[in-house]
């Protein structure tokens, strides 16, 4: 069911007589009541600010109006200047923040030129300090290899000259062995014999030829070494 319809006058009315009792700002409630529980509480409202609104102007008297609206655009002019300024304070800010900016990237560029140049360089030096470290351990294998075959040359001739030596103290024995046996027959040779004068005798043999025929036959039956 719809509120019966008021009028701004009722509002108006009700608002009259409330204050004539003593109620010099009513409720919105005391107006409703007022006008005999019609109408909405916003229609009621809207009525009540522009009866309220009304009531001010007519208090103002011409002389105020007029001072208070100097003072209003004097207001604006002074706030519309201080903006003009604010705002070119901004911007003049805002312009050195630029030139600042442009001046941190231009550093920020170089950092990264030189970082990129450092960085380029220390992975050079590393591929350099990987190619040094293995040529070094190519080195140190080759020097032990070499070293060990070097221990195994060194220990071949080792025994070759222990057995040429071996050989070489038995040759000098059998040499002496054998001076020894031809002094021998030597000396037996020339011992005096008992046989007749008339005995046919062969011819003489020197101690020397004696002495190389003996050796010579020794050493066709001599074992082989």
């Amino acid at each position: 069911m719809s509120q019966p319809k008021i009028c701004k006058e009722d509002v108006a009315k009700a608002m009259a007589i409330l204050k004539q009792d003593g109620n010099q700002n009513p409720s919105l409630p005391a107006i409703r009541a007022a006008v005999g529980n019609k109408g909405s509480m916003s229609t009621i409202a809207g009525f009540k600010k522009e009866l309220d609104d009304e009531a001010l102007a007519a208090q103002d008297p011409p002389d105020a109006l007029q001072a208070f609206r100097a003072i209003w655009a004097q207001a604006v002019q002074v706030g519309r200047a201080q903006r003009d300024s604010e705002v070119a304070d901004l911007q003049e800010l805002a312009r050195e923040l630029s030139s600042e900016s442009k001046e941190f990237e231009g550093e920020a560029t170089a950092s990264r030129s030189a970082a990129t140049a450092v960085t380029q360089k220390y992975e050079v030096s590393l591929v350099q300090l990987n190619r040094a470290n293995e040529a070094l351990i190519a080195a140190r294998a080759d020097a032990e290899r070499n070293a060990t075959k070097l221990v195994e040359v060194m220990e071949e001739s080792r025994r070759e000259a222990d057995h040429l030596r071996n050989q070489l103290t038995a040759e000098k024995n059998r040499a002496h062995e054998l001076e020894l046996k031809l002094a021998h027959r030597a000396s037996a040779n020339e011992a005096p014999t008992n046989t007749p004068s008339t005995k046919k005798r062969g011819p003489r043999r020197t101690p020397k030829v004696a002495a190389q025929r003996e050796s010579s036959m020794e050493s066709n039956h001599s074992p082989e070494t």
